[in-house]
């Protein structure tokens, strides 16, 4: 009788565990582990820290966190020395070393984790605590890619440039994310039945470098906007159509030479990840932007452009796939939502693109802007005007004096921002000092 389970031996669990660990995670854990088992033959000690004790292996720790050092000697900043406690912690943690204890939480390495503190302290009073953010993509420079040849979808390069790039800003992906590993079915054109208009989405849920073992399918949509020449619906479904039908990549490199009536634009012949790394860096120089960009500024002007239009953090998360908000996404999973989402973005990159559709950033108010101190203008007061008791200022009657650069200004327009004389009572009373 054939047995009805498998079995499987403590090898090949292992094995399979190991697996499961991202690429970039065991570079980084690897590499926490070779930095201190340098540290540690400089200092003629044992190298084999996986067999030490707890007590040697924490003393070790504590010098290493104050003691390390780039190549050239210098400092480090506190993000990168922030990587060695959690990436030797992995490498102990992970298969094939299988150590039971915790790097981080264990009270037998208080004494490091104090050292590390301490290290950090000391970096940032050196200046080496600055986190440099990934810059946004200003409109401008985004106005010029969109207008520029090199994402035209009228030439293959230009086509392909600007479908990565949509992809990337509308799906928030994170650099060069699984981006070599999509595949033509990895994003599919829906339908949407009520409005009847077109929209790009995942079909398949990848696994993607924060969390593999999320098996919630977080998404954004890329929606369509008839009649705008930025489409970039119109220009998913054209690259498709254009692309090696003998290759199942989805990113494959344009033909020398080609026709517009010609089917194939595209060789049989995928992108790697080098050349899909350098995607936003290429194109920064190509379009002559103001400043270099990384693919991480993608997904970061993506993040900026739905703040601006009023979504939470919590929906925002909820297209991005951050773990720590996985808790509010489900109010970002109507297909209304991520529509509107989709359309917010397309505000940022179109002049005209889904205007109607977006909500508004903020309430429409008159920005104070001073005339020249040289321009002669006439006052205008009313005779009855809101109280600013929190300014020490109100005006009543017709002939008050304003200084010069004030002169010619409604109050409403000085108090535009804080003052809305819908709902703030109106008292009349005189200048007072």
């Amino acid at each position: 009788m054939a047995k009805r389970f498998a079995s499987h031996t403590e090898s090949e669990i292992e094995t399979k565990r190991a697996t499961l660990i991202p690429t970039n995670t065991k570079k980084s854990n690897n590499s926490a582990s070779k930095t201190f088992r340098a540290y540690l033959s400089e200092k003629e000690q044992d190298t084999d820290f996986e067999d030490v004790s707890k007590p040697r292996l924490d003393e070790a720790l504590g010098h290493f966190y104050l003691d390390a050092r780039k190549q050239d000697g210098s400092l480090y900043k506190t993000t990168t020395l922030e990587h060695f406690p959690h990436g030797l912690n992995r490498y102990l943690k992970a298969p094939l070393v299988s150590k039971k204890f915790d790097l981080l939480k264990d009270q037998d390495f208080h004494e490091s984790n104090e050292c590390f503190k301490t290290a950090v302290s000391d970096l940032k009073s050196s200046g080496k605590g600055v986190i440099n953010h990934h810059n946004v993509i200003c409109p401008s420079d985004r106005e010029k890619m969109y207008t520029s040849i090199h994402m035209s979808a009228v030439t293959p390069a230009g086509l392909a440039n600007k479908v990565q790039f949509d992809i990337r800003l509308y799906f928030c992906r994170r650099g060069c994310e699984n981006m070599e590993k999509m595949t033509k079915s990895t994003l599919k054109v829906k339908t949407d039945p009520k409005t009847n208009l077109k929209f790009v989405t995942k079909d398949v849920n990848k696994l993607t470098k924060i969390h593999r073992d999320d098996k919630e399918l977080y998404t954004g949509h890329m929606p369509e906007e008839p009649g705008s020449p930025y489409c970039p619906v119109k220009s998913f479904e054209k690259y498709l159509s254009k692309s090696n039908p003998k290759n199942d990549r989805l990113w494959q490199f344009p033909l020398d030479s080609y026709c517009d009536e010609d089917y194939v634009w595209y060789a049989n012949r995928p992108i790697g990840k080098d050349t899909l790394s350098k995607c936003m860096s290429n194109m920064s120089q190509k379009c002559k932007l103001s400043q270099q960009y990384t693919n991480h500024c993608i997904r970061a002007t993506a993040a900026t452009i739905l703040t601006q239009s009023n979504f939470t953090a919590s929906q925002i998360m909820a297209i991005t796939g951050h773990k720590s908000v996985s808790l509010c996404t489900n109010v970002c999973q109507t297909m209304k939502k991520k529509t509107n989402m989709g359309r917010a973005i397309a505000s940022g990159i179109s002049p005209t693109a889904g205007k109607e559709n977006v909500p508004s950033v903020l309430p429409p108010t008159v920005r104070l802007a001073l005339p020249p101190s040289h321009q002669k203008v006439t006052p205008v007061i009313s005779n009855t005007v809101a109280t600013r008791p929190d300014f020490g200022i109100s005006l009543s009657g017709n002939n008050q004096e304003l200084p010069p650069d004030l002169q010619g200004l409604e109050l409403d327009q000085l108090f535009s921002e804080m003052y809305d004389p819908h709902t703030t009572s109106a008292q009349s009373v005189s200048l007072r000092n």
